[in-house]
Order: C-alpha cells, then structure tokens, then sequence
C-alpha cells in the first residue's frame, strides 16, 4: 500500500495540500488545507477524511505544543502527512476531491521539481514554498543522498521501461538496433528498487513541516556569490601587478602602496583609535565549491546564477537558503571516529558522511539491481507434492500436478 502511495503521489505531483496547523481545534467540517496555489481549501464531503479527519493529525508523544496553539507550527515530529488530490473543485468554498495522504518529507524529496538546502542540509524548502527543518543534520544528510540515488534509479528504470514500450510498435529492425542499445527493466532491479523506497519511506526521522508565508518565499536565497577579481587597469600602476593584500584586504601594488583597502572614503584628518582598529574591510573571502568527494554521489557543483549556492543537480541547489542562525555553524568539528578505517578526527557531519561514501576500508556496495543470493522461500508441504525434474531448466522441484503445468507453461 506504501509504495502504491508513491507511484500514485508521484503521478500526481505537484498537487499536494498541507494541512493548516490550527485543525485539531476545528471541528470536522472546518479542516483547511492549503495549496500552493490556493488557500483555504476544505476536504470535498465525499472525501473519506472529511468524516475522520483526526487520522490527518500528528499525533505523537515527542511533537512539542499543546493542541491547537501555535506551537503547533514548529513542532517536531516524524508522522507529518501531506494530501496529494486529484482535481480542486470550486463551487460555494474550493473542495479538494478524490485525496490520498502520503509522508511529507519522503515525497517531497522524492517528487520536488526545486529542493534548496542551507549549509548543513537541515533547513530543506521544496519548490518555494513548504519548509522542513530537521533537527539531525547528518540525518537529513543522509536522507537526501539517498533520494538524490532512489530518484535516478527510478528515473532510468521508468524511462527504459517507457522507451520499451514504445518500440512495439516499430519495424522489426529498428528494434532490434536498439534493443541493443539499452537493457530492459528486470524483475532484481525492480524488486530491489521497491524494496529501497519501502525502506526510504518508513524511516523515522523528526522534522517540523510549514507553509512559507509570502514575505519569506521573497527573501529565500543569499543570492549569486560575488568574487571579486583583482582589478585589470594596465599603465595605472606602471607594469606592478595586483594581487590581493592577506591582512589589510584590497590588492598590493608595491610594498608600500596598498589599492582599495580603505572602508571610509579619503579625508586629510586624525584618525581616532577607533577608526584607526577599523580601518580595514580585511582579506577577501572567496567561496569555492566545497570539496566533498561523495556526498551527492558523482554530481558537480556549480555556482547557481540566481539563487546562490551551488546547483547539484536539476532541481537540487545546495547551501542557498539564507539565515538568520550562527554563521560559524555550518564549520563546526567535533571528534569523530570512522567504523571502516578507524580515522579519528574533528569532522562536520557533511565531511563525516562523505568520508565514508569514499572510505577505501568500507565494504563495497553492489550494482543496482543486485541482490544476494537468499533462498527461496519454503512452499507449504502437501500431500499431492510429487519429486519432479524439469528437462527444460534441469532443475528439481517438489510440485503438485497443478504446479507442474504451470511450471511448464513457463517454458512454452
């Protein structure tokens, strides 16, 4: 039922609904829920959570708040559900009409078209205007990784499966030239794949879930980085060249002449010692892609024209949300020790886990679609079950006469 959620949620994607955080002190035929595109909506009263819409509630000992205050916004819990709807209906009020409720933070990383991160991955916002903050950042680091692997999986499955099915009804040659080119979907990958979104799914991670109120969504993103590059003006300074000053900040012309260092403009005065301890706007900070080999798998990071931060992939933007919290939080280290080779050291929780996606002491992990060879599940004994060897696949087996034939038409 989990995964038939997700393939539904994923097909219906982006028509999702939140609930407002004030509808467990509503009474049932009062429960709003919002859209992106519309508020205020209510449940259709064909809807089955229109006459229980206390299963829509979080309810759970750790989320913080007492019911119905506005605590509830913020608090924390792993069983936020989200509505994805089939069609918004307006008549007298705007009625949300055939609804299914699926995990809020696993669709979201699985089906978000735009997904912006801070630093450390703990503060997520999905296409501009549902927030989730999680109180683990190496969880949600992990999180992320992991959907950034289950999307591209599914991605390629489905598109091989599609272009499968496409071909049918092309000559017989042109589909043999490109049965060539891609394998088919098989059943270990599909199985594997759905046995990683159940996995995916039922992780339990605490996590606040809320709406972006419209001044917030304007003010998001840090903006585009801007490097600033030593100053080309030849004949200016002669033929000394510019590089930038370490301490004072601005660029070094001669060892006595420093360019652009100053933060007041130029007046023939008495410094004060004041003025004198803050004279310098200090060495110029240059933000760098950050090197963390494995974190989002092979993905490079590029520099986000508008929105700042770094793109990771087409709907992924890393480090562009802004903040009013510590701005040394996202460099913190504290010891940590890793389980494969042993390393002890003061690590970042994004350096810790991509530390261990590149261990060479850690086990390898195997292709996608791979399975272990487990047995077979036992079939129930009965006492029609007769020996019986295949001459086609050469094997042996335990069947019933009905069994056999339908062993046999496997082969025909």
């Amino acid at each position: 039922m989990a995964l038939l959620k997700l393939v539904l949620a994923r097909g219906l994607y982006p028509q999702l609904a939140i609930p407002d955080p004030f509808n467990s002190g509503r009474k049932d035929s009062d429960q709003i829920f919002h859209t992106q595109a519309k508020q205020g909506t209510v449940l259709h009263p064909t809807c089955v959570f229109a006459s229980s819409p206390e299963v829509l509630h979080t309810q759970e000992p750790e989320a913080r708040g007492s019911e119905g205050s506005r605590d509830d916004k913020d608090k924390m819990s792993s069983k936020h559900q989200l509505l994805t709807f089939v069609s918004l209906l307006e008549t007298n009020k705007p009625y949300l009409v055939n609804c299914v409720r699926v995990p809020a933070l696993q669709s979201l990383l699985l089906f978000s078209r735009s997904l912006d991160t801070n630093g450390d991955c703990s503060r997520l916002v999905a296409d501009g205007w549902l927030e989730l903050q999680l109180a683990d950042s190496e969880s949600a680091v992990r999180l992320l990784a992991a959907s950034l692997r289950l999307r591209a999986r599914w991605e390629s499955a489905l598109d091989r499966q599609l272009a499968r099915q496409a071909r049918r009804g092309q000559p017989a040659k042109e589909e043999e030239e490109e049965e060539e080119e891609e394998a088919p979907v098989n059943r270990q990958e599909v199985v594997a794949l759905s046995r990683e979104l159940l996995q995916f799914t039922a992780a339990k991670v605490p996590y606040a879930l809320r709406r972006l109120t419209g001044l917030e969504a304007q003010n998001l993103y840090v903006g585009p980085q801007t490097i600033t590059t030593a100053p080309s003006l030849p004949g200016l300074f002669g033929s000394s060249p510019l590089s930038p000053h370490p301490t004072k900040g601005g660029y070094a012309v001669t060892d006595f002449l420093t360019y652009n260092c100053l933060s007041v403009p130029y007046a023939l005065r008495r410094l004060t010692g004041l003025e004198a301890q803050n004279l310098y706007v200090g060495p110029q900070t240059i933000t760098t892609a950050p090197s963390l080999p494995g974190l989002f798998g092979s993905s490079p990071l590029s520099p986000h024209p508008t929105k700042g931060g770094y793109a990771v992939t087409d709907f992924l933007t890393y480090n562009c949300l802004s903040s009013d919290t510590d701005l040394y939080s996202d460099c913190l280290r504290t010891f940590w020790t890793c389980p494969h080779c042993g390393l002890h050291m003061p690590l970042t929780p994004l350096e810790r886990i991509a530390h261990e996606n590149t261990c060479p002491e850690a086990p390898p992990a195997g292709p996608p679609g791979a399975e272990e060879a487990a047995p077979e599940p036992q079939q129930k004994t009965s006492a029609l079950q007769r020996p019986y060897h295949c001459e086609a696949c050469q094997r042996d087996f335990l069947f019933t006469p009905t069994e056999v034939l339908r062993h046999r038409r496997q082969h025909v």
